[in-house]
């Protein structure tokens, strides 16, 4: 059992360059020439991922849509997005976007749902106020608004949508001119 440093160069050099295939062959090798085939590929590739964290990033353009419902509704505006967990655990979705006021004045409530889990997370900070009158020339100003969630995931993939809701009898909403919704998700 000699440990042989090409392996762990091969398995460093593909874990860097996301190429799966390549990262699965070359922790093979690696797992081989440290433990002489004794540890499970997949407990190996488990433990790396676990410790180095994992990050992938999901930008969309808004469409136009508006809410004036006072319950959670998919907020269609965005599209969801499928995560592909590469193994079960939370991993923190940070949530970026902007919404804006059409009528009314009140609060713009989001919450994230994992359709994978059937799990709806609604932290308490995704909450933007808006005012009334929050215009410049005519034009409706969207406000921008980040916040991050724990969210538990299964192995594989996860489906992850925004839900929305108001308060105040306000008609909240995004269109093509608002910033994107960006998931960043970290583990």
């Amino acid at each position: 059992m000699s440990f042989v440093p090409s392996a762990a160069a091969q398995a460093t050099a593909a874990l860097a360059g996301s190429n799966q295939a390549a990262l699965a062959a070359a922790l093979v090798a690696l797992q081989n020439s440290i433990s002489g085939g004794n540890l499970a590929p997949a407990a190996l590739i488990d433990a790396i991922l676990s410790s180095v964290g994992y990050r992938d990033q999901s930008v969309a353009m808004s469409t136009s849509a508006t809410t004036n419902s006072t319950s959670f509704v998919d907020a269609t505006g965005w599209a969801s997005y499928t995560f592909n967990a590469p193994i079960a655990k939370t991993y923190v979705v940070h949530v970026d976007l902007a919404v804006f006021l059409s009528a009314g004045n009140g609060y713009a409530y989001f919450q994230l749902v994992n359709t994978t889990t059937s799990t709806n997370y609604a932290p308490a900070d995704a909450v933007v106020y808006l005012p009334s009158g929050l215009t410049v020339a005519g034009t409706q100003l969207s406000v921008p608004k980040s916040f991050r969630i724990p969210v538990l995931m299964a192995a594989g993939n996860n489906v992850l949508k925004l839900q929305w809701k108001q308060s105040g009898g306000a008609t909240i909403g995004t269109d093509i001119s608002s910033t994107p919704r960006t998931f960043t998700v970290t583990g």
